[in-house]
């Protein structure tokens, strides 16, 4: 019969698997299952293997060692004799059995059915006995075996196995019971093993074959011996980390071992199982190996693909993917060769570079890469030297420098292009070895340039000036027709400052010293340096654009300034009123608005409502009148702003600073929203900052209630009421409770009735708003109430009782928030401030020896 769990079948393995057998008390194997059968368990040492027959009322124990808890070698061996207190015997007097070849039996008759502890122990008796034979008598050290009922054993001795005893003491069951794992407490284990010397005198004995030993730091080290006595480190078990060390390295082969370091896998065979296999375990993983072959390559191959190879480094060092035979250093066998990503790529050195040394950043072409980016195929060395795109943009091959077009077996080194048909239709290149130009198959050379002298033929022969519609030429260039026209991306006319040294040609002006009328983008622009004027379609309302000052003097007319002209007629004037005053004219209002040029006042009749805004003040806007950073405008008196319907009144793009005058009493900003229900001031975007002032006693203070959507965040909240002894000259503030959770608190008094008991009723929200209800209650009497929750928080209500009747108690219950507004919006008791609150000197709440800091700290995030 086979037992429940296999690894009980080998007596021998006992050892190793000692501290895996605390979990198989209940594993008890029936007795009598089949006739004439036995069944066996292993022991907890070498031999010691206990069994028991059908129907038997006795066990068998075999020869055998063990080690019992105090580390006394405990030896049952043939010849020798065993104590046990059965049958009849007791602790005090023991009787001895035999032990034979099979073993030795332990009777079990005269024991009351039950569960009970096979053991072996060491024990010492005095008196006579027969052992190895003979008659001796004295003391005697034995092993001890003993039956003990479960519930009475100590736990000092060895377990065999665990019995269960029919009627009559008959073995009803056997088990391995409870393990204990018993060891040997020392600091280093020596491995010694036989040495056989011949020679004159020949000798058998024992030397240091290796030992194991305690690192002082925590872990184990094996040394080995070799045959010279000297010893070296083959295994380390680091005790923190955990880490193995083998400092001879590992090799698994079936021949000698001389590997010097790290891992080796050697066979004489050649494929996948003959190497190092990678494997994961999880759902659509795959199994990989690498082995050195027999041809002399490394293989990676996939064992889930028939093994096949997936990369392959053959003796040479060619590296083949996709192949068995590489070609060159790399070869790639399949449909194509990819390199992806923010660096992809192929790269290739100059053939005449030192050993086609890999150089980082090429200056002169020693190394080139083909990369693709924004739709380009790129040659890059240093720089892009040559893109290719999909042609759609007009770009199919762009070079960013000069571009070499050599003679070849032609007649001329050149670009021919082709429009359309499939002939070609221009050339432009060399006529000869000194002249360049343009050539139409038709034509001839039309235009052609002396490469020496720079000057420029046409077909009609003319040198010198050039005429184009005329057949005298007035100027370098005569262009006689409806108009002349320069286009293309660097079309323009280009003139030079009279006053210039002859007339010189200056490449990047700066003085105005040449001049390009050119266009771009709709406009007409005037350049010299930078654009100095642009005139546009006036489309966009930019028919003139003039980027930097632009200066309008008085003429014959009374002032200088710009008309506007709406549709018809001149409807505004923009300029000097007189020498001092700068401002608006309109034909109808006359001088509207008007600015002191000396003092900046600004003087106005009226100020009307806009389409969009009424009035707009922007620093960024008026930087001709005022630097950014100040004020943009300064009105004196009152300013009444009035905006349409569904329109801003005023709106202000930058700071605003609104101080009173000294010792006024007008109230700084006044917001008074006019149709009930709507909102005075809306401030999106940013906290509100409000800092008390010198003699006041609040940074904001509120005549009505003040409503928060969100948490409402300070560093304290205090309430502040009249004194009610002095309310005409003090003031009495406490301090609200506070707690690291959204407490709730309810109280109130009782009193209970005859029995000492009283229900509190609270109000029906209580539950559906607070929950993880405590209580405390207090009793008024004059001698000492116990008061007690007898019945908590349910349906609105709970109960107490006193040991004394009619008793006044005082009750508070508090709880914790959780509606659904609290629980989205959990107080965080503990948190880091955010990374731009952690600068040295600011604090949310500074002591009160450290001054404020000179900016507001951004709350923002709290």
């Amino acid at each position: 019969m086979a037992l429940a769990r296999s690894r009980y079948t080998q007596a021998n393995n006992y050892s190793s698997e000692a501290q895996n057998c605390a979990d198989v008390d209940n594993y008890l194997i029936p007795v009598g299952m089949a006739a004439n059968s036995a069944l066996h368990i292993s022991g907890v040492a070498d031999g010691l293997r206990v069994s028991a027959a059908r129907d038997a009322a006795e066990v068998k124990i075999s020869p055998g060692t063990a080690l019992d808890s105090q580390g006394r070698v405990v030896v049952v061996a043939e010849g020798g004799v065993v104590v046990t207190d059965a049958p009849g015997g007791t602790a005090e007097e023991p009787h001895t059995l035999p032990v034979q070849v099979e073993g030795v039996a332990l009777p079990t008759t005269g024991r009351e059915p039950g569960d009970y502890r096979l053991t072996v122990s060491w024990r010492e008796i005095e008196g006579s006995f027969e052992v190895m034979g003979t008659q001796q008598s004295g003391l005697l050290q034995a092993p001890w075996l003993r039956l003990v009922p479960a519930a009475e054993s100590t736990g000092q001795q060895v377990l065999l196995a665990q019995l269960t005893l029919g009627t009559g003491g008959v073995v009803t069951g056997i088990g391995v019971g409870s393990r204990r794992a018993t060891g040997v407490t020392a600091e280093s284990l020596e491995l010694r093993r036989p040495l056989l010397e011949s020679g004159a005198v020949p000798s058998v004995g024992q030397v240091t074959a290796a030992g194991l030993a305690a690192r002082p730091g925590g872990g184990v080290e094996l040394n080995v011996v070799s045959a010279d006595g000297s010893g070296q480190l083959a295994l380390a078990v680091d005790g923190a980390s955990r880490k193995v060390r083998i400092p001879a390295g590992v090799e698994v082969d079936s021949g000698p071992v001389d590997c010097s370091g790290g891992i080796r896998v050697s066979s004489t065979a050649s494929g996948f199982d003959t190497g190092l296999q990678l494997r994961n375990t999880a759902s659509g993983s795959r199994t990989y190996g690498m082995y050195a072959g027999a041809d002399g390559g490394w293989h990676l191959c996939d064992k889930d693909a028939a093994s096949r190879d997936r990369l392959l480094v053959d003796q040479a060092g060619n590296v083949a993917i996709g192949s068995a035979q590489p070609k060159r250093s790399l070869h790639v066998e399949g449909t194509e060769v990819h390199s992806g990503g923010s660096a992809g790529g192929f790269s290739f050195a100059d053939r005449t570079a030192a050993s086609g040394a890999f150089v980082e950043n090429p200056t002169a072409g020693q190394r080139w890469r083909w990369y693709a980016q924004g739709g380009h195929a790129r040659l890059w060395s240093g720089t892009d030297q040559i893109a290719i795109g999909t042609g759609n943009d007009g770009d199919a091959l762009d070079v960013p420098r000069r571009m070499r077009v050599r003679q070849g077996s032609d007649s001329s080194a050149g670009i021919w292009f082709r429009q359309n048909s499939g002939t070609d239709n221009g050339l432009v290149g060399m006529q000869d070895t000194g002249h360049i130009g343009l050539y139409g198959p038709n034509a001839g050379w039309g235009l052609v340039m002396d490469t020496a002298s720079g000057k420029v033929r046409l077909s009609a022969g003319l040198e010198g000036n050039v005429a184009i519609g005329s057949a005298q030429p007035k100027r370098s260039l005569h262009v006689e027709g409806t108009e002349v026209h320069s286009g293309g991306s660097a079309g323009g006319f280009s003139f030079a400052d009279r006053t210039a040294a002859s007339g010189a040609f200056v490449e990047n002006p700066t003085a105005g010293q040449r001049w390009v009328w050119y266009a771009q983008g709709g406009h007409a622009r005037l350049w010299s340096g930078t654009d100095q004027i642009a005139i546009g379609t006036g489309n966009d309302g930019d028919a003139l654009d003039v980027p930097r000052r632009m200066r309008v003097r008085q003429g014959s007319d009374l002032s200088a300034g710009i008309w506007f002209r709406q549709n018809s007629g001149n409807n505004g004037f923009v300029g000097m009123e007189d020498n001092t005053h700068v401002g608006f004219w309109g034909s109808g209002a006359n001088w509207g608005l008007s600015m002191d040029t000396t003092s900046g006042k600004v003087r106005t009749n009226s100020l009307e409502t806009g389409p969009l805004n009424a009035w707009r003040v922007d620093t960024g806007y008026v930087n001709t009148v005022t630097s950014p950073g100040y004020l943009a405008e300064s009105v004196e008196g009152s300013l009444n702003v009035q905006g349409h319907v569904g329109y801003n009144a005023l709106s202000v793009l930058g700071p605003a600073n609104l101080t009173n005058h000294a010792g006024s009493a007008y109230t700084v900003l006044n917001l008074t929203q006019q149709t009930p229900g709507y909102l005075a001031l809306d401030v999106n975007g940013g906290p509100i900052v409000v800092r008390r002032s010198a003699g006041s006693s609040y940074s904001i203070w509120a005549a009505q209630a003040v409503y928060s959507n969100q948490a409402l965040v300070s560093r304290d909240h205090i309430v502040t009421v009249d004194h009610p002894l002095d309310p005409a000259n003090k003031t009495l503030s406490h301090s609200s409770v506070q707690a690291p959770d959204m407490t709730t608190q309810y109280d109130g008094t009782v009193v209970t009735d005859e029995q000492g008991e009283a229900t509190v009723y609270l109000p029906a929200y209580v539950e559906a708003f607070s929950r993880d209800f405590r209580y405390q209650l207090t009793p008024i009497a004059d001698r000492p109430v116990v008061a007690t929750v007898v019945r908590e928080l349910r349906e609105g209500s709970f109960t107490l009782r006193t040991d004394a009747p009619a008793t006044k108690v005082c009750w508070q219950v508090s709880g914790k928030r959780h509606d659904a507004w609290a629980r989205e919006n959990r107080l965080v008791a503990e948190a880091d401030k955010p990374g731009d609150e952690q600068k040295t000197g600011e604090f949310a709440m500074p002591p009160a020896t450290t001054p404020m800091p000179a900016t507001t700290p951004d709350l923002r995030g709290r």
